[in-house]
Order: structure tokens, then sequence, then C-alpha cells
């Protein structure tokens, strides 16, 4: 008799161990529950590493195989993007753009943006931030700027969007 709760279904009358189909639980197969302190805020996964960011700060990493934790860091919350790519993590977190071992989850590089970080994307060796100015007397972005950074954290280059009258400026270092 097929019991959906077991792992290996039995053959029934007239059949063979060769039709044995081998069935999971949903909790067999299912998600791993995580803690990380407060509200999660962003995951990415990328190969065996799944990466999760708090409002409170908290960036995390577990092994999607295992479920056991690798690494924690705190820094200034919330965590509102992560990329990946080679062996550092990159996040954006409150106000800063932080670079991180992969493997150790140690800070390699920390950057302030002006604002609050949006976003953050890795493409062809350069690392992209943006960021945001809301003014709570207004209640309304004023500001917007993406950043250019090289792999090791140098700013290379930034463009600042004003919400006032649509200008745009351009900077660099």
């Amino acid at each position: 008799m097929f019991q959906p709760d077991s792992f290996t279904r039995k053959p029934d009358s007239g059949a063979s161990w060769s039709d044995t189909m081998v069935v999971h639980t949903l909790g067999a197969v299912s998600s791993f529950e995580r803690e990380l302190g407060s509200a999660c805020t962003v995951l990415r996964i990328d190969g065996d590493d799944l990466l999760g960011g708090s409002q409170e700060g908290v960036l995390a990493c577990w092994s999607v195989d295992s479920g056991n934790e690798r690494w924690r860091v705190e820094v200034n919350g919330p965590i509102s993007d992560i990329a990946m790519i080679d062996s550092r993590v990159y996040a954006a977190a409150s106000s800063d753009l932080h670079a991180l071992d992969a493997g150790t989850g140690d800070i390699i590089w920390s950057r302030p943006l002006e604002g609050a970080s949006d976003f953050v994307q890795v493409c062809e060796g350069v690392v992209w931030a943006a960021s945001s100015v809301y003014e709570i007397e207004i209640s309304d972005y004023t500001e917007s700027t993406v950043w250019m950074f090289d792999s090791e954290g140098s700013l290379q280059e930034h463009w600042t969007r004003s919400a006032r009258r649509g200008r745009g400026a351009a900077g660099t270092r």
C-alpha cells in the first residue's frame, strides 16, 4: 500500500522491486529554515551558496546542499541587494557598499554612498551601485546616483540625477 509520507514505495502484489519508486515527503525536500534575526530583505543563490540579507544588516551564507551556515557578518542595515561573482560578494547596505570574501565573509572593502544604497551589480570587472536620497520634509526622493567602482573599491566615476527640475551632473573621483 502506498503511503504519501513514506520514503520508499513498496511494490503492490504482482509488482517487482524493479518497479519501486522513491517518494519524498514535502518536509524532506523543502527549504531549510534559517534565522537572520529580522525581516529578510534579499536572497541570492550562486552554486552551492545561499546568501540572505536582513532589515537589521545581517548578511549570512549557507550551503544549499546541507543548510549549514558558512559565515555571518553584521553591517548597518538594511541589506538592499547582493551580487556575487568569482570569490566576492558585493552588498548594498544602508548607505554603504561592501565587498566581502565569498568563502569567509571577511569584509575586503567598504565605501560610503550618498543616501540609501539601492542596487549593486558586477559586469566585466566593474562594480555598479545605485543610491538615492529621500527627504522626509517633502516625502520624496530628491536625487539618485549611479556609482562605478573597480573590483578593488576605487571610485572610477559617478553620475547624479537631481529630481529638482530634472538636472543631472556627472562627477569623477
